[in-house]
């Protein structure tokens, strides 16, 4: 008699060696997926960061301003407030899409800021935990309470004071 058709464990072999690779094509997918974002975030925190340079020089700042006086009486005044408002918007077209609520924080202290050592600040909302280790590991000291890139849970800070003086 003439066999037609596999066994069943010729097809259980099958199936294992499907989810095994289904199973290591998700993980590496997750890791590809975390690092583009890490990848996005940091290009935008350094297109804003270039962009407020070119912006105070333009302005002939000599030293960082205070948030406030950026935009009248406008305590961290949000990006996309300074790309309204200001010149601003001839350097920065647009606010960056990783995160929420970019916002340059500088209260003319070194105070803390988020229980975070302050200065002047680029600060992003909405950023995961996952995603500020990484980039804090990328970028810095993988310490998220220390050096430029900080993250106190909710909110990350970059330090534009620490990176270059702006004088």
């Amino acid at each position: 008699m003439k066999r037609r058709g596999f066994t069943i464990v010729e097809l259980l072999i099958v199936i294992v060696v499907i989810a095994i690779l289904a199973a290591i094509t998700i993980v590496a997918y997750n890791g590809i997926q975390q690092r583009a974002q890490v990848s996005a975030l940091y290009s935008g925190i350094k297109q804003v960061d270039k962009s407020f340079r070119l912006f105070l020089t333009e302005r002939g700042d000599s030293t960082w301003p205070e948030d406030n006086s950026l935009v009248a009486s406008t305590s961290n005044v949000t990006i996309a407030k300074l790309i309204t408002n200001t010149s601003f918007g001839n350097y920065l077209q647009q606010v960056p899409s990783s995160g929420t609520n970019w916002f340059y924080d500088n209260d003319g202290d070194t105070l803390t800021a988020g229980n975070i050592s302050g200065g002047v600040n680029l600060c992003i909302d909405s950023i995961t935990p996952a995603v500020a280790q990484a980039l804090d590991d990328q970028e810095d000291d993988g310490v998220l309470t220390t050096g430029n890139i900080r993250y106190n849970g909710t909110r990350l800070y970059y330090s534009l004071s620490t990176t270059q003086p702006f004088n």
